[in-house]
């Protein structure tokens, strides 16, 4: 089975955990069918409302 694709917004002080590999897992509610092997990518979110291009 091809593995699925989720984008995902993540507030900044979750990102930069994220990006400096100090959080290595996250956990969610599954609201969009998250499957076992499923790509995820995390999107820089700010408080303005709006991605960060990170």
């Amino acid at each position: 089975m091809k593995p699925g694709f989720h984008e995902l917004k993540t507030w900044p002080e979750f990102f930069n955990d994220v990006w400096s590999g100090d959080k290595t897992f996250e956990l969610r509610i599954d609201d969009k069918g998250f499957r076992a092997g499923d790509l995820l990518k995390f999107r820089e979110w700010s408080n303005v409302r709006v991605y960060t291009g990170r």
